[in-house]
């Protein structure tokens, strides 16, 4: 969660962080990150939508793909915008959850990108943007 909450500071927005949901809180807590300093820890999504709800503005989720989708599904009945990394779904059954949890949902969604926040990646653009290894023509992912 600290990759997520730092690279926040990119686009220059204020935040704080009001609560975060993760099996391993106490460990998470006991680093004692400053950007994490007023945050309540929850070792479950579940925990922390009852409890944290109504003092949302929004939900984050970066947690190992193969929960994203579960994860997304618990927040559309909140109403929270949501940023979500991707992917959205692993499967074609997770892309079918998904668009029928958030069928009627109101609240925008916004699906990450994190590899163009990367250190490598900013490097990359560096070198490329500067010139030294001229002009790129192709790229293979």
């Amino acid at each position: 969660m600290s990759h997520m909450v730092r690279d926040l500071a990119v686009w220059g927005v204020p935040y704080g962080v009001t609560a975060i949901a993760d099996p391993r809180a106490a460990e998470i807590q006991a680093r004692t990150d400053p950007l994490l300093q007023d945050a309540a820890f929850y070792e479950s999504a579940d925990e922390l939508l009852a409890n944290e709800s109504g003092r949302l503005d929004g939900i984050m989720i970066g947690t190992r793909c193969r929960l994203h989708t579960e994860m997304a599904c618990k927040v559309a009945p909140t109403g929270l915008p949501l940023f979500l990394e991707k992917p959205v779904a692993i499967t074609f059954d997770q892309v079918q959850q998904l668009a029928q949890s958030w069928q009627h949902a109101d609240a925008p969604v916004v699906v990450s990108f994190p590899l163009r926040l990367s250190p490598i990646v900013q490097t990359v653009k560096e070198i490329v943007d500067s010139g030294q290894i001229g002009t790129v023509e192709n790229v293979v992912a």
